[in-house]
């Protein structure tokens, strides 16, 4: 099993926020001992992930330099991506004159655990080593009559957008990995049956819908929400934040009194679940660029916020978007070629138009029950149900003016944001994947004065009545979308909509609605 590798995943915890999830660490191995002469497999097998590459092409454009080829690594520094090395065939029988047809420059091949960061590298030039040393602990297995044993010098880079394609032909790959660990070995389809660009769709295609399937039949048991799923990442958040607050206080002048006022907006969201993905890519690492990218998320949570209004001062409001928190969750990394660096994120908006006093408070909350979305460049699906939880009540008052209107929009985003790199950062994107809670009241008051008779020893009376509604909605959305260009894949910009669903929550209708007032 190979060394472990840290994927690049930016972990931001803002000071509001003491709650994290820990961000995964793969571990990336060889399957098997077979040497990799045309094809090769690669996985992830880790605690917090699991993954398979599959790397095809012509006979002499994919090697081995590890001991399953009978390759020994003499001088290799662990950390260099580019560098010179020593090396020596260890046995001749497992093929080590593999990496010499049509020549080894130009050829991409496997390296060993204890040579480089990365697992494959770019044979640049070959020669016989001046140095031709060999430690003593080095088992060389040959024939009695056979020559001495040759150390070879190689030059090795991992930058594969420099190596020319026409000397050995193009080198394929395809992968799948899921955030589940031990669970695509069980999913993938049978090993590819030829090396052509349609092979490999075909194979990462039907991989990935087998692994969603296989998320799908997660085992389920009983936790906070009684969703909670096996091998899942949980999620959950909760706190109370101010979105927008703004106070006004006026001293006296002349006959007008003193006063003061406020404008405040503040939410009370929580997110309490369990999140799980998978992914799937199928391009070419000589030359390299991806055809083909598609993600899949699972999700099962309860979305449920708190929104309080108090507002004695009248005007407009636009808070922007406001982040509550950001974390990472377990990520996959297929080093040199595509890392995922995947965080779960809420955000919040406020927006507000009011001339009228009003003070509102209201809760709701969304149970998002098996919702699977896939998105990929060319085609993307939805399953699952978003239906409105439990509410504890809506309390709203408000001045009404002789005409008086308003309008208050706040929203809740959840999201699972994939930071993609391919090919050591080549290429760079995040696509992101939204769940906006959002919550709506409309407000529209009018009011008239009239005469009431007199009672008793009062002077004559004045009435205000007034007519309106006041109604209080919620929707619920989920949508997709990249930030920036990714080879031919995605285009900055695409959007994709998979669910929308509107809910009405609350609506009083208010018809000639006669307070008395005193007239002095």
């Amino acid at each position: 099993m190979r060394r472990s590798h840290t994927p690049r995943i930016v972990l931001i915890v803002y000071s509001l926020i003491l709650h994290c999830v820990s961000a995964s660490v793969p571990i990336k191995s060889h399957s098997g001992i077979e040497p990799c002469f045309g094809r090769c497999k690669w996985t992830i097998d880790s605690s917090m992930a699991s993954g398979i590459l599959h790397i095809v092409g012509p006979d002499a454009a994919v090697s081995d330099i590890t001991p399953s080829a009978g390759w020994a690594i003499i001088d290799c520094n662990l950390d260099a991506p580019d560098q010179d090395i020593r090396l020596v065939c260890q046995n001749a029988s497992r093929g080590c004159a593999h990496v010499y047809q049509n020549g080894a420059q130009g050829t991409l091949v496997r390296l060993p655990e204890n040579c480089g960061p990365k697992s494959f590298a770019i044979v640049t030039r070959e020669w016989t080593h001046d140095n031709q040393s060999v430690p003593e602990h080095l088992e060389l297995v040959r024939r009695e009559d056979a020559p001495p044993a040759v150390v070879k010098g190689m030059t090795l880079t991992t930058s594969f957008k420099n190596v020319n394609s026409t000397r050995h032909g193009a080198v394929n790959l395809a992968l799948i990995g899921s955030s589940v660990p031990g669970i695509v070995n069980g999913a993938a389809m049978e090993p590819l049956g030829d090396t052509g660009k349609d092979s490999l769709r075909s194979w990462a295609s039907g991989s990935l819908h087998a692994l969603a399937q296989e998320h799908a039949d997660l085992s389920l048991s009983v936790g906070t929400l009684n969703k909670s799923k096996t091998g899942a990442s949980p999620i959950n958040f909760s706190k109370k934040i101010s979105l927008y607050q703004q106070n006004m206080s006026c001293p006296q002048s002349g006959k007008r009194p003193a006063f003061t006022g406020k404008f405040s907006v503040s939410v009370e969201p929580s997110v309490n679940g369990n999140v799980s993905y998978g992914v799937t890519a199928v391009g070419s690492i000589i030359p390299p660029r991806l055809d083909e990218f598609g993600f899949f998320v699972g999700l099962d949570a309860t979305v449920a916020t708190i929104l309080a209004v108090d507002a004695s001062l009248t005007g407009s409001l636009s808070s922007g978007s406001i982040p509550l928190v950001s974390v990472g969750l377990p990520g996959l990394s297929f080093p040199g070629i595509l890392d995922i660096g995947p965080t779960f994120d809420v955000n919040a908006i406020a927006t507000a138009s009011l001339d009228t006093y009003l003070n509102l408070s209201a809760s709701l909350a969304y149970d998002i029950q098996g919702m699977q979305i896939t998105f990929m460049s060319g085609s993307h699906s939805q399953t699952g149900n978003i239906t409105l939880g439990k509410m504890s009540g809506v309390q709203l008052s408000a001045s009404p003016s002789v005409t008086s209107h308003g309008q208050l929009t706040a929203h809740l985003i959840p999201s699972i944001a994939f930071g993609i790199s391919a090919f050591d950062n080549k290429v760079q994107t995040t696509a992101s994947l939204n769940f906006d809670a959002e919550t709506s009241l409309d407000l529209s008051l009018s009011g008239s004065l009239g005469l009431a008779a007199p009672t008793g020893q009062c002077r004559r009376r004045m009435k205000l009545g007034f007519n309106g509604c006041a109604n209080l909605t919620s929707g619920f959305s989920v949508n997709a979308g990249v930030n920036a260009d990714f080879f031919d894949v995605f285009k900055k910009g695409k959007s994709v909509q998979f669910f929308k669903k509107d809910f009405d929550l609350y609506e009083v209708r208010i018809s000639d609605v006669r307070v008395p007032l005193s007239l002095l």
